[in-house]
């Protein structure tokens, strides 16, 4: 049974939480000597403080510099009957009051309320399973782990707590051992609570210690400046008398007879056989006589081998042989605290003494082989109930804390029995986590990425830190008509389902059956044993749930199915049977063939897988879906889809393809075209240049130019850019300079290439050339008007139209177009020349004079 204890709200509506995140799972323990040296005389203290300030009726306000530790108060039967139920709760309350006053000791430098928000007093059963006699670090996570159980969801919830502080008077650890707590585990949802042994009202010094330590606090000399000296050496006992009972109180010297190192006793030198005490010893240290000092309440010889030592650890073992040889074992290494172990009060080592890893967690050949099935079987013949044996069926508890010790059911009877002992290491911890492991009787979580701590989860199709992106849900209904007696096989559910659901679809007095289609063996209603019973059992590796309301049977499990099964019915009378089934599964998984069919026995004809689409990607995983066409039933055959139109079509199937990765893209060029010209200035040379991403076997494909990430390579050139060969071409004859005469005759002779360009002679300063004619008066030969100036050919190409030849009495046109305005002077032209001296192979030949002078002397010269 368990009481619980409200406080009253209202006293706490003006508080204000504040939180500090701190992370740790390192663990210390508390002896009694680091408690209990002055703790009778700080209790005289802080009783004088409290009721001072009872008698100053002093309430404090809280304010935005408060911080508020709410706490959940565990006790156990073994404080309640030292107690008394009816005086348990003044007594808790009270205590709570101290260690709250202790948290608001100045020297903190922060005011830290204690604010009690529930009591929980625990049964005798309950409490003797959380303490675990001589095991410190097992009993606090037992009651760490209680504790969070006990959490309320809502963090507004007036019951809602930060910290859990448990009281026991039971010897959970070595002797002397007065608390245990994780260190800085405040905001740690599991890590923040303490264990305390409670022993009067010095136990609040105790609590208000151990929850120091949840807060982050070290001992003296740990992560600190306070240094580990006795501080007995600096205080004599008359003056710890002085602090204890006032000024001018002194050590009393009434009594010889004891031993002044077990009580502090004082007196005043007004009264000196009036001694008094506050029950405590002097502080560790202290001198007690020549020589000697106090320590644990002995006047001794203080030397090294009985001061405080505290605990190490010593070296790691090996790890020894993995607890299974397939699906996933656990192996262990170990260490001793013993370098040096602890002694004469001082610390335990902190943290666990053995530490695993997880080893073999290939699947095992046998996938329908189940660990826990194997541990319960292994117990039918040695293991006697009710004066007999039993087949021994694998069984999972509903208290998430004993899913790690062994329960079997009976086939026989169905009864669940405990076998008292722990599940082997790397026990699954239950059939719905497929990866979290037992291990030491512990529940460990792991991710499904195989990490002991790990958080990470598989969606609903068994992808890890899957997006449920590639789950396929299916679901049908079918239905037949009872022809015959016996089992009717209704349909298959493939291995790798995942939240199967079974149902009828209406109300009926057939009985549902599953088989395993691997080994024939019915995992429900086997015909001669029929259990129209709800029930959960386990089978195949998975927890199944069967329930049968008002005729009406279900059928459900989480999954995956190891193994294909075949859904049967057993059919009560003539009535039709109906099914209806939806599960998921990968897409990868699904068997198309044997699922692609909606089946109808009213029809001739059904939808059938006919092909797959092409993949949309080359590579780099692309997806492809199913083509159905129309099939005849009888022979299978294809058939045109308009024999199909009144059933319906299944819906497409997604499945992966290509999932190579792509080769990273690179450029490709062809090869250089021919120049577009042999000489010149204009001559170029083409290639086509490319994207390309290889493929497999050897194909490529062109992608888009920003895929290629280096230097793209030219794919235009210059070619051929040099001077072409050139001819030289002489243009018509200027009148002659005089009319009689030695006159002169000029003509533009211009050196011309094959791409028509000019200039490529090997003398550029050959432009043109004169002749000169020795002459004399002929009478046959009339001498030409003399032209005032020497047309050097048209200078627009506007020239050649003959519209406007109109505009050749205009002067500025002739001399513009002074060729097309001359068109004797272009006759001449064209007419033969007599070639150059020494360039008869590089210009054209020359025309020769005009014909009423020729067979006269001439002479070419250049002008100058």
């Amino acid at each position: 049974m368990v009481f619980v204890v409200q406080p009253d709200r209202r006293a706490l509506e003006t508080r204000q939480r504040k939180e500090v995140l701190q992370q740790n799972k390192v663990s210390r323990k508390r002896a009694s000597a680091d408690s209990l040296d002055s703790l009778s005389r700080a209790l005289g203290v802080l009783e004088e403080r409290v009721n001072g300030s009872r008698r100053r009726v002093r309430r404090h306000t809280a304010d935005d510099d408060d911080y508020n530790i709410e706490v959940l108060l565990g006790v156990d039967d073994s404080v309640v009957q030292f107690h008394g139920k009816e005086h348990v709760q003044k007594y808790l309350l009270t205590l709570m009051n101290i260690v709250n006053e202790i948290y608001h000791d100045e020297s903190l430098g922060a005011h830290i309320n204690v604010v009690l928000v529930r009591i929980i007093l625990l049964s005798h059963e309950k409490s003797t399973s959380l303490i675990e006699i001589g095991n410190p670090s097992q009993s606090l996570e037992n009651v760490c782990r209680w504790a969070y159980l006990q959490q309320k969801p809502d963090t507004g919830h007036e019951e809602y707590h930060d910290h859990a502080i448990f009281l026991t008077r039971q010897d959970f650890g070595p002797s002397g051992m007065q608390g245990y707590a994780p260190v800085t585990g405040m905001c740690h949802p599991v890590r923040s609570c303490t264990l305390n042994h409670e022993d009067g009202f010095s136990s609040a010094f105790v609590v208000a210690h151990e929850t120091g330590h949840v807060l982050g606090m070290e001992h003296d000399g740990q992560g600190n400046r306070c240094g580990d000296e006795l501080p007995g050496l600096h205080y004599p006992m008359n003056e710890q008398c002085r602090f204890d009972f006032g000024l001018g109180y002194m050590m009393c010297t009434a009594f010889r007879t004891f031993d002044p190192c077990k009580q502090l006793w004082c007196s005043h030198p007004d009264n000196p056989y009036f001694c008094k005490t506050k029950k405590g010893p002097p502080l560790d240290g202290t001198m007690c006589a020549p020589g000697k000092h106090c320590f644990k309440g002995h006047c001794i010889w203080l030397t090294p081998d009985i001061l405080k030592r505290d605990g190490n650890w010593g070296a790691w073992t090996p790890f020894g042989s993995c607890s299974r040889t397939c699906g996933t074992g656990v192996k262990f290494r170990t260490r001793q605290c013993d370098n040096p172990h602890p002694a004469n009060g001082g610390r335990a080592c902190s943290g666990l003494a053995y530490d695993f890893q997880l080893c073999n967690p290939q699947d095992c050949p046998d996938t329908l082989a189940d660990f826990r099935e194997e541990q319960c079987r292994q117990w039918d013949l040695y293991f006697e109930h009710g004066d007999a044996q039993h087949h021994w069926l694998p069984h999972e508890h509903r208290d998430a804390k004993e899913r790690c010790h062994l329960h079997c059911e009976s086939r026989e009877t169905g009864e669940v029995v405990s076998m008292k002992r722990m599940v082997h290491d790397g026990t699954r911890c239950s059939y719905r986590d497929a990866f979290s492991l037992c291990v030491r009787g512990d529940c460990k979580k792991v991710g499904c990425d195989g990490v002991i701590g790990s958080s990470k989860q598989e969606d609903k199709c068994g992808v890890c830190g899957g997006d449920n992106s590639h789950c396929k849900v299916v679901k049908g209904t079918f239905t037949r008509s009872p022809k015959r007696l016996g089992y009717i096989k209704m349909f298959e559910i493939p291995a790798g389902a995942r939240h199967l659901l079974i149902q009828e679809a209406d109300t009926a007095s057939h009985h549902l059956a599953v088989k395993n289609l691997e080994t024939g063996k019915f995992i429900l209603n086997e015909e001669n044993n029929l259990d129209p019973n709800s029930r959960s059992f386990i089978a195949m590796g998975v927890e199944w749930e069967y329930r049968n309301e008002d005729n009406r049977e279900t059928l459900q499990t989480i999954g995956p199915l190891r193994g294909t099964i075949t859904v049967l019915v057993i059919p009560e009378g003539d009535s039709r049977i109906s099914l209806t089934y939806k599960y998921m599964i990968h897409e990868d998984s699904l068997n198309v063939d044997d699922n692609n069919v909606l089946e109808d026995d009213s029809v001739n004809h059904e939808w059938a897988l006919k092909k797959w689409t092409p993949c949309s990607k080359p590579c780099g995983g692309g997806s492809q879906f199913t083509k159905y066409g129309c099939r005849r039933r009888l022979d299978h055959r294809m058939v045109h889809r308009a024999f199909c139109s009144a059933l319906e079509k299944p819906r497409a199937i997604r499945r992966a393809c290509n999932p190579q990765e792509c080769s990273q893209p690179v450029w490709v060029a062809g090869d250089w075209e021919p120049c577009s010209r042999s000489c010149g200035r204009a001559g170029l040379q083409v290639r086509s240049v490319r994207c390309v991403q290889p493929l497999h076997n050897n194909v490529t494909r062109s992608v888009h130019t920003k895929h290629c990430n280096d230097h793209r390579p030219e794919s235009r050139r210059a070619c051929n850019r040099e001077l072409c060969p050139g001819r030289w071409q002489a243009g018509p004859w200027s009148q002659c300079s005089v009319t009689c005469g030695n006159g002169t005759q000029e003509r533009p002779v211009l050196c011309r290439t094959a791409d028509d360009g000019f200039g490529g002679a090997s003398d550029p300063s050959k432009k043109s050339y004169v002749v000169q004619w020795l002459s004399r008066p002929d009478p046959d030969a009339p001498v030409q008007k003399i032209s005032k100036g020497h047309c050097q050919g048209d200078k627009s190409v506007f020239c050649r139209m003959e519209v406007l030849s109109r505009y050749c009495s205009i002067p500025s046109y002739n001399k513009l177009c002074c060729k097309a305005c001359n068109p004797r002077n272009a006759s001449h032209a064209e007419d033969e020349a007599e070639p150059l001296p020494g360039k008869h192979n590089d210009i054209d030949a020359l025309e020769p004079a005009p014909a009423p002078l020729q067979g006269r002397t001439t002479k070419l010269s250049r002008p100058t």
